[in-house]
């Protein structure tokens, strides 16, 4: 295979990824389910943590939140493929729809039921042995911290955020994530905590270009990076304000 050959081939494969890579974000730009996915894969994966799940029970919430998200995303094609045939509310358009909306609230539904088996008794078994709430203290103040930072980004995006509001619960999230992951060295859930809320985080900034028609929207990474470089510093300074309250104390 000559040199342009394997060059053609590498920048295919790359040319792919990047299709692949944009229809995830458009999933997540433009479907409120999509977000809500994400914020609660952050939850469980977070509660997993908390409650040292070994490793087998927390590679099955990955798979369950894995299955979910690429179902949302399959969802997202068959919506798209439909309004682009026809704008009419034609039966087989809404059965096509409705029948992509089954496949993700059937998987929504094991994945919570699964969860359940793997949670509960472990919840359960806390509340009963006594002293959890001295124990699991500063967990419970961490996930406060993320729903709050969270919900309050949600509220604002509907209008300009600002500068100091992304920062601000950028750096909430950042410091619950490295309090409940570094307390317990669960280094990759950090990184998939971290790496979830800036996604989540920039598909709520971007989310208000839901009000334009959704094919309009722009997902070269130029229109993603004013809003990037500031919730990627709010969860760095997290990071390290928590690093420094830890060795400091």
């Amino acid at each position: 295979m000559s040199n342009g050959n394997i060059y053609d081939a590498i920048k295919g494969v790359g040319k792919s990824f990047w299709n692949a890579w944009e229809g995830l974000l458009y999933s997540l730009y433009t479907q409120q389910h999509m977000r809500f996915h994400f914020f609660a894969a952050i939850l469980v994966v977070s509660l997993g943590v908390v409650l040292e799940l070994p490793p087998v029970e927390m590679a099955i919430l990955s798979v369950l939140i894995i299955l979910v998200i690429g179902f949302e995303i399959v969802n997202t094609s068959v919506e798209s493929a439909m309004d682009h045939v026809t704008e009419e509310m034609k039966p087989l358009v809404k059965r096509a729809k409705d029948a992509a909306a089954g496949a993700v609230l059937v998987c929504s539904f094991g994945s919570v039921i699964i969860a359940g088996y793997l949670f509960l008794p472990r919840l359960v078994g806390m509340f009963h042995a006594g002293g959890w709430l001295a124990e699991y203290r500063g967990d419970i103040l961490s996930f406060g911290t993320i729903v709050g930072a969270t919900v309050l980004f949600a509220v604002v995006r509907g209008r300009r955020v600002s500068v100091a509001v992304m920062l601000l619960c950028s750096s909430c999230c950042g410091f619950a994530f490295s309090h409940i992951c570094g307390t317990r060295w669960h280094i990759p859930s950090f990184l998939v905590l971290v790496s979830g809320s800036i996604m989540l985080l920039t598909g709520m900034v971007r989310s208000r270009e839901e009000k334009r028609a959704k094919e309009h929207i722009n997902l070269h990474p130029r229109y993603d990076l004013p809003a990037l470089k500031y919730i990627v510093t709010g969860e760095f300074f997290g990071f390290m304000l928590w690093l420094l309250l830890r060795f400091a104390g």
